[in-house]
Parts: structure tokens; sequence; C-alpha cells
């Protein structure tokens, strides 16, 4: 068992092996949940490319028939359900917990409608301010705009405007990521999602690994007996930082391998 350091400055760096160890005593009571692009699937330029790592599906359905398995993702769960074969034995929630593959489709008030138009028509104008390689997303209550592929400097300048327009909607919420910003109609986390999943199913305690700005909330909720886990660079308030998605794949090879 690795030993958690209260003085620490950032995440405990932990082996696939030494993970491992730590959450296979999880899988019998535990709720084991992975974001997905950046752990499961590598990142790439375009998130319309991302795919899950080799060999990824068949390690989720092997561990989520021996483990209760989710994925939380700000992906709509269109696009998860399009773009990655998940298990159907692994709860996918999508919109960052507004999303559930077990629950109605997400309907939002005339009031959010509004709210979800505004930001649309905020995300087209900066899409242009950002040029070529720019993109917005739409989701069912947000809008992303995206600048992986943009000039630095335009994106920049784009994403800058977007938050300063963006601040003088009502009801509108901001998340940013990786060359990214999303735009909400309606207020969500991970944290509260992977909570409510857990009690949901009566599991505890809930071990999540994420790599981006939104995992940083869902981190920053669980409690003391949770694993935390920041995949790959970046300041985190996780536990322990495992390198790459790469890693995250070794790691299910070890979790579902005979003990």
């Amino acid at each position: 068992m690795i030993d958690d350091v209260t003085d620490r400055t950032g995440p405990s760096p932990i082996t696939s092996d030494e993970l491992a160890g730590e959450l296979r005593p999880l899988l019998a009571t535990g709720l084991i949940a992975f974001d997905v692009d950046g752990v499961l699937a590598p990142i790439v330029d375009h998130a319309d490319d991302a795919r899950l790592g080799d060999g990824v599906e068949a390690l989720l359905s092997r561990l989520a028939a021996q483990a209760c398995v989710a994925v939380v993702s700000g992906r709509s769960l269109r696009s998860l359900r399009e773009l990655f074969a998940l298990p159907e034995r692994v709860h996918v929630i999508g919109s960052h917990g507004l999303e559930s593959g077990d629950a109605a489709p997400l309907r939002l008030d005339a009031a959010e409608e509004r709210t979800l138009a505004e930001l649309a028509a905020l995300g087209a104008v900066a899409v242009l301010t950002a040029g070529e390689g720019a993109w917005l997303e739409r989701k069912p209550a947000s809008v992303v705009l995206h600048t992986r592929l943009a000039d630095p400097e335009l994106g920049r300048s784009a994403t800058e405007q977007l938050l300063e327009a963006s601040a003088r909607v009502p009801g509108a919420h901001v998340k940013p990521g990786h060359s990214v910003v999303e735009l909400l109609a309606r207020s969500t986390t991970k944290g509260h999602a992977l909570l409510t999943l857990a009690d949901n199913l009566g599991r505890r305690p809930i071990a999540f690994l994420g790599d981006d700005i939104t995992d940083e909330e869902a981190f920053a909720m669980l409690g003391h007996d949770d694993v935390t886990v920041r995949v790959g660079g970046g300041e985190s308030c996780a536990r322990f930082r495992i390198a790459d998605p790469a890693a995250v794949t070794a790691l299910l090879h070890k979790l579902v391998a005979p003990a």
C-alpha cells in the first residue's frame, strides 16, 4: 500500500503495478471510474477522431464482469456511443454528469433553452475570431469552443472574448479545459455525478482516473478513503499521478489478470 503523504505539494507518482495494488481491494465493494479522453483514449487533435486505446474495450468488459465500472466524461452521450465501443456493463455518464445511460434524455426548461441559444451565438462568433482550425461542438446543454488546431494567439484571444461575453449571459456556466472552453446552460460537476452514482449503486469507496481541469472538481469532492489519480502532467489535487493512457491500459491488464 502506498502511503498518503499529507504535506505533499502534488500527486504522488505511481506505477501501474502499484496502482493495481491500491485498487484490487476496492473491486468487491467500490466504484472504479474513468474519464475517456486522455485516460482510456489517447488525446488527438480533433475530438471526432478519438478512439479507445488498443485492447481497452475488451479489458473494460472483463473488469466490469468482476467490479462496478463507470465512465464519466464531458462528452455527450451521443458522442460516447458513436465513437467508443463501451461495454454494456459499464455505467456511462456524459456531459459532466447531465446525461446518463441509465436515465431519461436530458430536457432543458425554457430559460435554459434561451441561455443555450445565447451561448451558441457567442460561440459562433468565437469560432470566426479564432479562425481556421477552430470549431464549435454542440451538446444537449452546452456548446464547446475547440481551438487546439487554431492559431494559438487567435485561439487565446477568441477564448478570452468568449469568457468575457458569456459572463453577461444569465444562467451560463463555464468549464475550461485543454484548448477548449465549454459554456453550459445548467450547472454540473463530475464529482457530483460520481457521488450520486455511487450512492445509487451502494458502492464505496470510489476510484477515479482523470486528466483534465474538469476532473479536478471531482478529485476535490471525493473523500480520504477514495482513490484519485491524475493521468499525465499538470497541477492536480489528486492523491496519485500515473504517466499516460498507455499506463492506464497496463493498469487494466493488471486488474483483470488472475491474482
